[in-house]
């Protein structure tokens, strides 16, 4: 098992472990929100104490469930960079062929306040992503309890036997959402809670990561990071995988790197620190070079990389 990116990296085993409990606590507030829906929606209540009650306990599994998401937040995501940190450290430290010394030593380097500020922005991002997707979902589960409920003083107050049911009221849409459980929205999509949380806490653990390889190439000095390659058919990520970049464009040989992992929700790529010296010392810096510019259509390792005119693009 690899380190080194894709589905199967030691990374991704990592996340999984740690975003496992999370993900446990956020679906069953999901299958509570679910029960309260279809209840709802074979009612035939009249009381608005009884709705209120739904409305109640609905509201109080949304705030669970971004409790549990802010704990694994809270704690992970910063926990995440102080991790990559560490990791980049020792493998640096083991290739022999760089001589770099690093500026600042890892505990050092994870207490500067810039260190500080990024974990703080990467847990409120993660934080302001997941709220969001909840207020709307909120909005959309109280438009149904809205209707639902209108419908049953209607047919109270018109005293017509076999009214509309609840059921027969919901759109196919509607009837969906509730069946499928979909009650967060990012955009114009619903998505299940422990879907999108897991979604949005792996953009942030790879946010994580990224921001502490290029905090790791400026703690010793080289301009140079490398894309992992898992030989993926994403098409946005092609132009980047198993590249060499630079960050700056200190070094004209290789391309400036203007964005970085994650390149799009759910991906699995990472970066890490490059060296010329290491390159040098392999012999690969200018089928890097080349591979990097487009010249080649591969990079001198992994040996597994299939050229990307070979793979099928989804």
């Amino acid at each position: 098992m690899s380190n080194f990116g894709g589905p199967y990296s030691l990374f991704e085993k990592d996340f999984a472990n740690r975003f496992a409990m999370a993900q446990q606590k956020i679906t069953k507030r999901t299958i509570k929100i679910q029960a309260l829906m279809q209840k709802a929606s074979t009612m035939s209540a009249t009381s608005l104490k009884e709705w209120n009650v739904i409305r109640v306990k609905i509201n109080y599994q949304y705030r669970m469930m971004l409790k549990e998401f802010q704990r694994f937040a809270l704690f992970e995501v910063p926990a995440r960079f102080n991790r990559s940190i560490a990791q980049m450290t020792k493998r640096i430290n083991n290739l022999k062929s760089v001589t770099k010394v690093a500026r600042l030593n890892p505990a050092a380097l994870i207490n500067t306040v810039p260190a500080k500020q990024i974990k703080s922005l990467l847990y409120q991002d993660a934080i302001v992503s997941m709220n969001a997707a909840i207020q709307t979902g909120k909005k959309n589960v109280t438009s149904i309890l809205t209707k639902l409920q209108t419908n049953n003083i209607n047919n109270s107050l018109s005293n017509v036997l076999g009214g509309v049911s609840n059921a027969e009221l919901l759109t196919l849409q509607e009837l969906e959402m509730i069946k499928a459980g979909r009650f967060v929205q990012a955009g114009r999509y619903k998505y299940k809670a422990e879907y999108y949380a897991r979604m949005v806490g792996r953009v942030k653990f790879h946010e994580a990561h990224s921001t502490a390889a290029l905090s790791q190439a400026r703690n010793y000095d080289t301009d140079l990071v490398i894309v992992s390659s898992h030989n993926t058919t994403t098409s946005i990520c092609l132009p980047f995988e198993g590249k060499v970049f630079s960050i700056n464009g200190r070094d004209k040989r290789f391309p400036v790197l203007d964005l970085y992992p994650p390149f799009h929700p759910n991906c699995l790529h990472l970066i890490y620190p490059q060296f010329v010296e290491g390159m040098e010392a392999q012999g690969s810096l200018k089928q890097f070079e080349d591979f990097s510019k487009g010249a080649t259509q591969a990079p001198p390792y992994p040996a597994s990389f299939i050229p990307i005119d070979e793979r099928i693009l989804l």
